[in-house]
């Protein structure tokens, strides 16, 4: 059977039609990054999909900011990685998604904008905000 120009495009357009709609894309793909201080006392994970989690380990305490800016201060329950960490100089700030880690030679301050709640994770404890 051979269709003619204009019959082939009424049946396209008619396929298209009941065809469903594409289904949105997906968002980007998940970043998680691993960072520590230079003084290697506070490691940090920062995740695209869940914010940040940072260890004091002179502490053995944890703290959290999540995406939307709830923070959370906690006794550890987990250890980063022993390797794949690099190092955020002093001064230097690292963005994952909604949420920014700025190493200070007082400690590291994690924080979600643009609402600012987070913590600064020291060798003295977490102070929230």
């Amino acid at each position: 059977m051979t269709l003619r120009l204009p019959a082939a495009a009424a049946l396209f357009a008619l396929a298209l039609a009941v065809l469903p709609a594409a289904a949105p894309a997906r968002s980007a793909a998940r970043t998680t990054i691993f960072i520590q201080s230079p003084s290697h006392n506070i490691a940090c994970q920062l995740d695209s999909r869940l914010g940040a989690l940072c260890t004091v380990f002179s502490l053995s305490r944890q703290a959290s900011v999540s995406q939307r800016g709830k923070v959370r201060v906690f006794a550890q329950n987990s250890n980063p990685p022993s390797g794949g960490v690099r190092t955020l100089h002093y001064g230097k700030s690292l963005r994952v998604g909604h949420v920014r880690c700025t190493s200070h030679r007082t400690g590291m301050r994690c924080i979600q904008l643009p609402s600012g709640h987070g913590y600064i994770a020291s060798r003295s404890g977490f102070e929230t905000r």
